[in-house]
């Protein structure tokens, strides 16, 4: 049981960080803008909802081993992501889409950060937990 309620705890943590990466992302596009001021709240906002989605992992995980599944999440799904994110270009410019779409592309450099930028935070917000092991 302890193995499904770390696994659960880990799902939700990582459901909170996308809800706040899309929700403030959304936000800050209008507000900021584009270029490097949109780059440097990007990277804000990624390591705020990492921080918070391991916080909310390590209140509802049974022990450590939910932070565990969640960095291993993090680091998987954001290299995976890194990858495909050259690939999916591609296909977008292949699709003769709007300039908006291409002027929103990420950094290469961003995509890989952001796994890394991922596991800290939630290292950081599970951390802010003390359960005793």
């Amino acid at each position: 049981m302890t193995h499904l309620r770390n696994f659960g705890a880990a799902v939700l943590g990582y459901a909170v960080m996308v809800v706040i990466v899309m929700t403030l992302g959304l936000v800050l596009a209008f507000v900021v803008g584009e270029g490097a001021g949109l780059i440097a709240a990007s990277i804000v906002v990624s390591l705020l909802a990492a921080v918070i989605g391991g916080l909310v992992c390590a209140k509802v995980a049974a022990n450590s081993g939910g932070m565990w599944i969640l960095i291993a999440a993090v680091v998987v799904l954001g290299v995976l992501a890194a990858i495909a994110g050259p690939m999916m270009a591609d296909v977008v410019a292949e699709a003769d889409m709007t300039d908006a779409m291409d002027a929103a592309e990420e950094p290469v450099w961003l995509a890989w950060l952001n796994p890394l930028l991922g596991a800290v935070g939630v290292y950081v917000g599970a951390r802010l937990v003390s359960k005793g092991d």
